[in-house]
């Protein structure tokens, strides 16, 4: 069991962050890793043939123990780009890299790439560049193509758990981000392999939602850059499928256009979003998303410059009591 001991200050300090990089590397562990590979087998599918030497990162990522954290710094909030956390990865002291790949090498089980590990270690400072290199290359090709739509998830997810924060606090929100995370008594408890527990002393936690952690988790505490804890992000199921196809009761009863985005809005969106995934100009979007809200059907909520719609429990019995959405083929 891990634990996370708050103080008044930490109450404050805890922010959501969206991270780029973490993702890349993630997503490098999802195409080794066969327990997370259900969710993500479409686009398994859509990478498969990279023609990419991803060796040196899978050798220092092993599937059971430590990772680098400075691999991927806890970016500060929703807006860390990637080129500069990856000039933070080439930045990163040479001792830290170091120690950090020393103990990714002895907990990797697969011989072959803990040498692979060892020799990294041997030289950390070209070692970071490697890696930084490996996860550029990895970005580039696993991730880049596809964070439109990982970047709607993981925004659509912040909206909808930082509005749970301001409305409730970390006791409500801290067990719906995880079934392994409690709250009690100011003290974020973590049922996890391992004993540990971080004094914040005013630092907070950033909350990083993922699309490739599942159905694991990761803890960042004493040591880190910034403690912070990654969870698996809502809406992972839908994230590779294609559009909603509505029930016909449901079309017959809205009409095409406006079940199909009550349908579509199981993952909160934008206008724009809604607009661009169904080939419809904005302004007409916009007039049914209006009809949709003033019948209780959809409710929108402000994340930064954009109105995120989602749909309220209303919406969802009725799509889901005309016989729910279906989905379209891949």
């Amino acid at each position: 069991m891990y634990e996370f001991h708050f103080t008044p200050d930490d109450l404050l300090r805890c922010r959501f962050a969206i991270a780029p990089l973490f993702e890349t590397s993630l997503a490098v562990r999802s195409l080794h890793d066969p327990v997370r590979r259900s969710y993500h087998l479409p686009w398994r599918r859509r990478v498969a043939g990279h023609g990419l030497d991803l060796t040196p990162l899978v050798a220092v990522q092993p599937l059971r123990g430590w990772t680098p954290d400075f691999l991927a710094p806890t970016p500060v909030g929703p807006g860390a780009r990637i080129g500069d956390e990856l000039a933070a990865v080439r930045a990163a002291d040479p001792r830290r890299v170091r120690a950090e790949l020393l103990r990714a090498r002895d907990d990797q089980d697969d011989p072959r790439l803990k040498a692979v590990a060892g020799e990294l270690a041997a030289d950390p400072v070209r070692a970071r560049e490697v890696l930084a290199d490996t996860l550029e290359l990895a970005w580039q090709v696993l991730v880049a193509p596809y964070w439109p739509r990982l970047h709607d998830l993981l925004r659509a997810d912040l909206a909808h758990h930082a509005r749970l924060l301001a409305e409730s606090g970390l006791g409500r929100l801290v067990p719906e981000l995880d079934a392994a995370f409690l709250w009690r008594d100011r003290t974020l408890l973590i049922d996890a392999p391992g004993a540990e527990a971080y004094e914040l002393a005013g630092t907070g936690v950033v909350l990083i939602p993922s699309a490739f952690i599942w159905p694991g988790r990761a803890i960042r505490g004493e040591g880190a850059d910034r403690p912070a804890l990654i969870y698996p992000a809502r809406g992972i199921a839908e994230l590779w499928s294609g559009p909603p196809v509505p029930s016909g009761a449901l079309r017959r009863l809205l009409g095409g256009t406006r079940a199909l985005l009550l349908a579509d809005l199981v993952i909160p969106a934008a206008t724009k979003d809604l607009a661009a995934r169904h080939s419809l100009s904005p302004a007409n979007v916009s007039a049914h998303v209006k009809v949709l809200y003033e019948a209780g059907l959809v409710v929108g909520r402000r994340y930064r410059r954009r109105v995120l719609y989602e749909r309220t429990a209303l919406g969802d019995a009725l799509v889901d009591g005309t016989g729910g959405a279906g989905k379209a083929g891949q």
